[in-house]
Order: C-alpha cells, then sequence, then structure tokens
C-alpha cells in the first residue's frame, strides 16, 4: 500500500518541482576552493614542500560557514575566566608528537590529535589513532598525499568509517591502501567550526581539548631561536593544518605580544620538541578552526543510514532563513532509531526533526520528534531522540529536518557532485526532497535538475525484540471487599518487557505512576495488588504501560469497584396461615453481587437447603414461596444464607404455624421477581382526591439498584413488570392484590445487561382500571 501511495507523490511532487525549481538556491563554493582546483586544472599547482622536506598538504573545503549570527554567550561550556598561559604540555590533556614524513598529510595530524585530546578531556586515557586510515579512506578524488580539510575528516567521523587505532592501521608516509573488516575504536558523533575569533577558540580549548587549525606556511616566517611565527602576507593559500594546544598573552613574537602555542606534524626533532608559537595577529591564523567535543562508543548492534557519503559540499535554500529537506529511509530488519544527525551552515542556526511513518502528498503518522535545538556553531550535529522510534523491516520511514539560519539564506545542507573532488558521490533517486515552506515538497536526486543528496543521517540500533502489539489488563471490573485485597493483571503480546502501573481518580482523565508503598505493591510487574481497599478507592481505574526496547503500549483501563459483606437491613417475619393457604417469607439485604439460598429446620440447629419443588418456589431468591401449605409444614422454620464476594449472613429465624382450619389458596404477599427487595410495603396514608400514579424510577440512569414508586387510591388487584425492549418480560416485582396507599419497591438490576428497559403497572380496582409504561437506563462503567 505504500508503494502506491508513493507513486502517487511522485506524481504530485513533479506537479511542484517546477514551481519551486527556480526559486532553488545554492550557496557560492569557496573562492579559496575554486581557485585551487583552477590552478590544479591548468597544472599550475606546485606542491609545496617546507625548508626541511616535509609537504605541505591542504585543500580548502568547498563551504564557508557563516558566522555573521555567532554569539559567545552561546559557545561556552565553562564559565570561569580564562588564564593569560594555558598549555596542554603541561596538564596531559594532548598525545606525542607525531611525524607526516614526505606526504601532504599534515591535515591527518591535528584531527586524530584533536579528537585524542577530547576523550583525554573527558576523562579518557591515552588513544593513538589512525591518521593512515583516513589518509586513504577518505572517499574523495584526491590520492592519500594529495592532502585534505576539515570537511573531508568531518565527512569521514559521519559516516563512522573511522577512527581506528593505530595498531590496527599505522602509519605509512607511503601507504595507499584502506583496509576493510576493522573495528572503529568509538564514534566521533559532532564537529564545530569556529569563527576567527580569539576567544572563541580559546574557549573551546579550555572546555573541549586541541583545536585543529590550519594557516600560510612560509619559511621566512619562522624564527628558529625562539620557535615563533608571524606571516603578515596576504596569500590567498591555506597551505598547513596543525593543532592548537594552548595560548600564552605574554608570548613575544615578530607579530607583537601573544601566541598560540602549536602542535606540529614534523616529529619532536623540529622546532622546541616538535611545538612552536604561532602569532595571534598572523593574517592567516585560526582558520579551518575545529574540534570534536563528542565521543559515542562502538556498539555493533549500532547502525548509520544515510545517503550523503561525502558529507555537504554546499547548501541550499529558497531565499529565505529557513528551509526543509525530507529524506526517506527503508530499513533492512527490525531497527530502533535513536539519533538523527545533520550538517549546520551556519551559527545560531536552529534545527526541528519530526520522524513519519507515510508519505502521500502529505505527511501523516508522525512516530517522533526531536523539538528545536539551538546550534551555536556552523559543523555537524548528532541530536537524541527523547524516546527510541521502533521501524519493521522495508516499512519506509520519513526524516523531515527544518533548518533556520539567522545568517544565510541557504540553510539546507546537501552533497553533490563537483568533478576532481566529489566525483565518487553517488545522487540518489527517489529518496530526498527540499522545501521552502515545509509541506510542498520539490524532489532532489540524480533524475531532477537538481542532483542533491540532503545530508540528514538516522542512527539505530538491532531491535533484538518484536514490538508490543497488544497489552490488555484484566479483570475489566474487580468487585473488592472494603478491607480486602485484588489483583489485576496485563498480558502484553511481546517480549523484554517491562511494566508501569498507573492510577487516575477522576475517570481515567490524568494518570499518576504508582510506587510501591501504602495500599499498592508489585507495581512494576504485569500483576498489580491493592490492598487495604477502603470505599474511597470506589471507581479508581488503572491501566500499566508496557514498555520493551522495540516499543511502548498503554493497556486498556481496568476499574476498581468496592463491596462490603452483605448486611440484612428488613428480617423475615412468623406467618400463620390456615391448611391449603400460600404465603411467603421476605427480606431485604444491601450490598452487591448477592445470592440467597433458603433454608428450613425443624430443630433450629440443623438446616437443610431447600430446592424448588413440592410447596417451596423461589428458594433462592429474596422471597420464598409457599403454596398449599399442609399441617406436616407447622412448626418448621426458615431462614435465608445471604452470600457476596466478601461474605456470607444469615437473615433471623421466622416460623411457620399451619392451622387446621382449611382455607381457599390466598395471596397474603407479594409475589417477588428473584431481583426484588420491597423498601416499604406499604404507606397507607394517602391524601383526599389522590390518584392512580406510576413514578419515575430513581436513579435513572443506574447501574445496580433503583426505586419505583407507585400511588393506588383504592385497593386493586396490581402487577408490576420489566420488559426489555423487545417487549419481554424479564422480571414481575408485584402479582397481588394490594390495598389503597403509596408503595415503594427496589429493583435490583445488578446481573442485567446494560441497555434500555421498560416497567410497566396495572391496577384493576373497583370504580376504574390503570395502566402505565415507563422507561429506565441500565449502564456499566
Amino acid at each position: 500500500m505504500k508503494k502506491q501511495l508513493l507513486s502517487a507523490f511522485t506524481i504530485f511532487s513533479t506537479l511542484f518541482a517546477t514551481a519551486q525549481e527556480v526559486l532553488i538556491q545554492e550557496a557560492p563554493l569557496n573562492p579559496a576552493f575554486i581557485e585551487y582546483q583552477a590552478k590544479r586544472k591548468s597544472n599550475a599547482l606546485v606542491r609545496e614542500v617546507s625548508r626541511e622536506g616535509f609537504v605541505l598538504g591542504i585543500i580548502p573545503g568547498t563551504v564557508v560557514p557563516d558566522f555573521t549570527a555567532y554569539s559567545e554567550n552561546n559557545n561556552q561550556k565553562s564559565m570561569q575566566t580564562l588564564p593569560a598561559v594555558y598549555d596542554m604540555r603541561t596538564n596531559g590533556k594532548i598525545t606525542p608528537v607525531k611525524d607526516q614524513g614526505n606526504c601532504g598529510s599534515c591535515w591527518l595530524f591535528p584531527t586524530m590529535g584533536a579528537v585524542e585530546s577530547s576523550w583525554k578531556v573527558l576523562g579518557l586515557s591515552n588513544f593513538d589513532l589512525s591518521e593512515d586510515n583516513l589518509k586513504n579512506c577518505h572517499g574523495f578524488d584526491y590520492l592519500p598525499c594529495d592532502g585534505g580539510n576539515h570537511e573531508m575528516a568531518t565527512s569521514y567521523f559521519s559516516r563512522s568509517t573511522g577512527p581506528y587505532l593505530e595498531t590496527q592501521d599505522p602509519y605509512s608516509a607511503t601507504s595507499t591502501a584502506c583496509p576493510t573488516g576493522l573495528t572503529p575504536t568509538a564514534y566521533v558523533s559532532d564537529a564545530r567550526f569556529l569563527p576567527r575569533n580569539k576567544n572563541a577558540i580559546k574557549q573551546a580549548l579550555f572546555d573541549f581539548g586541541a583545536v585543529y587549525n590550519t594557516f600560510h606556511w612560509d619559511d621566512d616566517s619562522y624564527n628558529e631561536s625562539d620557535y615563533t611565527y608571524y606571516y603578515s602576507g596576504s596569500s590567498s593559500d591555506y597551505n598547513h593544518a596543525v593543532l592548537i594546544v594552548g595560548w600564552d598573552d605574554t608570548k613575544v613574537t615578530a607579530g607583537g605580544t601573544g601566541a598560540w602555542i602549536i602542535k606540529n606534524s614534523w616529529g619532536a626533532s623540529w622546532g622546541q620538541n616538535g611545538f612552536f608559537y604561532l602569532s595571534y595577529n598572523d593574517t592567516k591564523a585560526m582558520t579551518d578552526a575545529t574540534y570534536y567535543p563528542a565521543r559515542v562508543d562502538y556498539n555493533a548492534d549500532a547502525k548509520i543510514s544515510y545517503y550523503d557519503h561525502l558529507g555537504m559540499t554546499t547548501s541550499i535554500g529558497f531565499g529565505t532563513k529557513t528551509g526543509y529537506g525530507l529524506v526517506k529511509f527503508i530499513p533492512a530488519a527490525n531497527e530502533q532509531i535513536t539519533k538523527v544527525g545533520t550538517w549546520v551552515a551556519g551559527s545560531n542556526a536552529k534545527v526541528t526533526i519530526e520522524i513519519y511513518n507515510t508519505l502521500s502528498g502529505t505527511l501523516s503518522s508522525l512516530m517522533g520528534s526531536i523539538p528545536m535545538k539551538t546550534c551555536p556553531l556552523p559543523g555537524y550535529y548528532t541530536f537524541d531522540l527523547p524516546s527510541p522510534i521502533s521501524v519493521t523491516a522495508g516499512n519506509d520511514y520519513y526524516v523531515k529536518v527544518k533548518y533556520n539560519t539567522p545568517g544565510t539564506n541557504y540553510p539546507v545542507p546537501v552533497e553533490s557532485k563537483i568533478a576532481d573532488y566529489t566525483s565518487n558521490a553517488v545522487i540518489e533517486t527517489g529518496k530526498c526532497w527540499i522545501s521552502g515552506n515545509g509541506t510542498s515538497w520539490s524532489a532532489v536526486g540524480s533524475t531532477s535538475s537538481k542532483k542533491y543528496d540532503v545530508c540528514v543521517k538516522v542512527y539505530t540500533k538491532t531491535a533484538l525484540c518484536a514490538p508490543i502489539t497488544s497489552a490488555a489488563a484484566t479483570p475489566l471490573t474487580s468487585n473488592a471487599c472494603i478491607g480486602g485485597t485484588t489483583t489485576f493483571s496485563v498480558s502484553p503480546v511481546g517480549s523484554g518487557n517491562t511494566y508501569q502501573w498507573k492510577v487516575s481518580t477522576n475517570g481515567g482523565t490524568t494518570w499518576l505512576n504508582l510506587s510501591n508503598s501504602g495500599n499498592y505493591s508489585n507495581v512494576s510487574t504485569s500483576t498489580l495488588t491493592v490492598n487495604g481497599i477502603t470505599s474511597a478507592f470506589n471507581n479508581r481505574k488503572f491501566r500499566c504501560i508496557v514498555s520493551n526496547p522495540c516499543s511502548t503500549v498503554n493497556s486498556n483501563m481496568v476499574t476498581l469497584t468496592t463491596n462490603n459483606t452483605p448486611v440484612v437491613t428488613t428480617q423475615p417475619v412468623n406467618k400463620s396461615i390456615g391448611a391449603g393457604g400460600n404465603t411467603s417469607f421476605t427480606f431485604s439485604a444491601t450490598g452487591t453481587g448477592k445470592t440467597y439460598q433458603w433454608k428450613v429446620s425443624t430443630n433450629g440447629s440443623t438446616w437443610t437447603n431447600l430446592t424448588n419443588s413440592g410447596p417451596y418456589t423461589n428458594v433462592t431468591s429474596l422471597t420464598l414461596n409457599i403454596t398449599g401449605a399442609t399441617a406436616v409444614l407447622s412448626g418448621k422454620k426458615y431462614r435465608c444464607v445471604v452470600t457476596n464476594s466478601c461474605g456470607t449472613v444469615n437473615t433471623n429465624v421466622a416460623t411457620l404455624t399451619v392451622s387446621s382450619t382449611s382455607q381457599a389458596p390466598q395471596n397474603d404477599d407479594d409475589t417477588e421477581h428473584d431481583n426484588l427487595r420491597i423498601m416499604d410495603e406499604n404507606i397507607v396514608d394517602i391524601e383526599d382526591g389522590a390518584v392512580y400514579k406510576l413514578g419515575f424510577n430513581y436513579p435513572n440512569p443506574f447501574s445496580y439498584y433503583t426505586n419505583v414508586e407507585y400511588t393506588l387510591p383504592e385497593d386493586a388487584t396490581v402487577t408490576l413488570e420489566i420488559s426489555n425492549v423487545l417487549g419481554t418480560q424479564i422480571a414481575l416485582l408485584v402479582n397481588s392484590k394490594k390495598e389503597a396507599g403509596n408503595y415503594q419497591i427496589e429493583f435490583d438490576g445488578s446481573t442485567l445487561p446494560a441497555g434500555y428497559y421498560t416497567y410497566t403497572l396495572r391496577a384493576n380496582g373497583k370504580t376504574q382500571a390503570f395502566s402505565q409504561t415507563r422507561m429506565m437506563v441500565i449502564v456499566r462503567e
């Protein structure tokens, strides 16, 4: 189905492409890169070598980061006053000097040196990382010793093709092979590009470790006697990369007072044990300053999905500060998305990320999001999802990124093919879109006139379990006894689950996590226990949040209702009738879910259950009926056992006396239905002028009990029956002759299903007949 939706969207995208493509603008390439490539193409590029024989090897990057909106206050990890002298040679925050040999590979050493220093600042021990692997495996068009830059290094790190240990891939100035099958030491997840700002670089050194830097090397600008360097020229050639490892505000150079402490890559025998001082006032110093602030441990189950193999080579926009990128991914296995990564083109940028399940003209089924993040510096960023998002093999999903860059109109980072630089880039088809408003999308890719891959990476880990598909909590309603204990259980479809039970006291509007205290225990298991139940727990709602590494599911809502042991409120009374007569014993009791069993005894100590046979009927109801009584029943004793889930209670004992005088069969009491309870049999005082009347039952609607009142202005033969909506009688509450008066009957509907019912009063008196029907409603929570 999703493939069909995508086909429809392809048509949709084509309709919008023409309108938007004319608006798409690409950021100008770095002029230094254009000049460098022109020299290379015309064979005017001269291989630069220092006086000592070290090859200078910097290729300018294609991107000019925008620092228009940079603010020093937004880029401080620590707020303390910085010292006049800060030297990592004395505080153990850098690794030893190395020798690049006869190869244009200077950029490798400050790159790995910055990472090694960052890890030491993070509290780790010495790591010796492989420069050779970056030299031979960066993926760009240049040969291993042709040179490189910080953008190439950041691209290498962002796709986790390194770093590796020096022991895994030792450095050689002449090696060209890119080894395979190596395990990265860790993941360098982020990179930050700094402006040519002394305070910004000092702060980064102090907070994050050594900083990569390029400048123009000229042999004549180096003073061998005091190891200082100052270049005052205007060459556009940035030809050497070094590592800034500190500063000295008091150091005097040919450019004035104040200098950076620099770790070079020309061996420990050069300069001051491999170090020198670069004047603050050098006209080319502090260029391309870069640091790597974060480290993620290697995880064999982790994976990075992306299309921009060579990273950001330029950025595009629609003539405004805001733009959107959209990238489609199709997982090959069940995975969990944990991070999203992207490049940022300018300082103080705002990035907002949303992940959707479906694209059909518009995006739908939001799976998760990362709220707006502020990025103080240009560079490469990774953002953690608030909680992992599970995706299944073959089920595509879409990552939408909103970029707002206050200083540039080219906010969306993209990869493109650039001759003699990124000609190896594979531009995808049907995977990437861009937009100026986040709703109307233009396709970009190999078959579009705009041949870009949007620079978005997704970081996942293998899902070790199946997503939870359901979590059923039972029982739906627990009728628990006051002072007692009850349990609710959840049965999820999934594995590796964790549980958190929640409670709501307002009908499910708000929910609070339960803890193992007070009345609750086992709150983080599949079965919740509620102890010491009071009436305050009546109608409390519960549900369980079930989670595993793949998903989180809410169970259905369940309800706790409270109940007491039955209490007999009206006792049966002794009866006297003539032989052959009819009578009944009745009572009333409180409590829900009650059952009844009438018993008989001849001596008051031994009791036998009655059955519906012989003279006895309704032996399991509130009213026991005795028909055609004989003298043998005289003196027998009767009582009823009332039981519910909370306990059992006996009524008082009532005795039947049968006289020898024969009587015609008669009803001296109401014939009641199993679900009847009479609250007041007869209120004889009625006002003058009273008429027949059937009142509205109350409460209505009701869940368990309701009361029905009626008025008889004269003696009459009465029936009061309950029927369902089909007209079928389901209860006969009254079927007897009644004296004039007001009557009230309580009806127990707890055993009936929810729905609409009718109750009908029929009365035949001396002067008139009466019939009236009303409706009652039973509801269930």
